[in-house]
């Protein structure tokens, strides 16, 4: 082996995931969940079992509803500050739909997620598309 050369061999102090294990057995009485495959680290170590897939959905889920709250909210301060507004009737109008979208997030969480990324890609596509387009544009101009 030469100086300074990287080999196989222990990771150290690093966090390692690893996918597709398969839970062979679960035992509620002991506390024990018999998993089937190669789990590095010492015995005795500490392992973290997760769904990647449900901690994603949940994330998206809570992000989503933290908007509808701030929905409510804004619904609220706007209906409530109309008064100074010199179009009041626009000002309640915009406060009633941040309310009914708020309270929709509440009830249809997920497919609220499902349509926010879609919206978001969306908008994402249409401002890239902007963007090359005053790029092809700048072009013209510098020649």
């Amino acid at each position: 082996i030469r100086k300074g050369k990287i080999g196989a061999g222990q990771m150290g102090g690093d966090q390692v995931t690893i996918e597709n294990l398969v839970i062979a057995k679960v035992d509620a009485d002991i506390n024990l969940i018999a998993v089937k495959g190669a789990i590095p680290g010492p015995n005795g170590g500490v392992v973290i079992l997760r769904n990647q897939a449900l901690s994603t959905a949940t994330l998206s889920t809570l992000v989503v509803v933290v908007a509808g709250f701030g929905w409510i909210v804004e619904g609220i301060m706007s209906i409530l500050e109309s008064e100074l507004s010199s179009n009041r009737a626009l000002a309640i109008l915009s406060g009633a739909l941040s309310i009914i979208a708020g309270v929709f997030v509440f009830i249809y969480p997920l497919w609220s997620a499902k349509m926010l990324v879609i919206f978001t890609g969306a908008a994402l596509l249409v401002f890239g598309v902007t963007l090359v387009i005053r790029a092809i544009r700048f072009g013209k101009l510098v020649h």
